[in-house]
């Protein structure tokens, strides 16, 4: 099986056509944080999480 990292503007087109939940597409660990995680870790973090719905 072949493993292709998508970045952010590649995880956003999954949601075209849709309305983002805030905060919209965002490292995982960023999304709906209780506690604004530092930037550092930004770059650590393998992967972007979002939730959308269809109008």
């Amino acid at each position: 099986m072949y493993c292709h990292p998508r970045d952010k503007a590649e995880i956003g087109r999954f949601f075209d056509g849709m309305e983002l939940a805030e905060p919209g597409v965002v490292p995982i660990h960023r999304w709906r944080a209780p506690v604004e995680p530092p930037k550092a870790m930004d770059a650590k973090v393998p992967g972007y999480a979002a939730v959308a719905r269809k109008p």
